[in-house]
């Protein structure tokens, strides 16, 4: 079993991004209408999707931040703010390629069962 809330917070990021309907959702993403419903009502979690649908969508995991080393903690708070400005910069750059790396996977995937299929 899924989780339910993310189901929840599934339905309510499509519906934000202006996916009015599930099958919007699945022609996007490539699955079925009813894949995307069992996504959203907690029967399923979209393990293979989740870098596909977090491109289309964003962040779809409630964030939660990470224990920081305390040694890390202090190095930052010795940052000048136009460091620490450049650092933020470069962390998003660097998540924003995970995440598109992570929708490429996803995308070379489904390629590679449809065509096994």
């Amino acid at each position: 079993m899924a989780d339910a809330d993310f189901g929840r917070r599934l339905k309510r990021r499509r519906q934000a991004a202006g996916y009015r309907t599930q099958g919007d959702l699945a022609v996007k993403i490539g699955v079925p209408r009813s894949t995307v419903g069992a996504w959203e009502n907690g029967r399923q979690y979209p393990q293979r999707f989740i870098g596909a649908l977090e491109s289309l969508l964003g962040p779809l995991d409630e964030y939660e931040p990470p224990a920081i080393d305390p040694e890390l903690a202090r190095r930052i708070e010795e940052l000048s703010p136009q460091q620490r400005d450049y650092l933020i910069l470069r962390l998003t750059e660097l998540r924003e390629a995970a995440h598109g790396l992570r929708a490429r996977v996803d995308a070379l995937d489904g390629q590679q069962r449809s065509a096994s299929a």
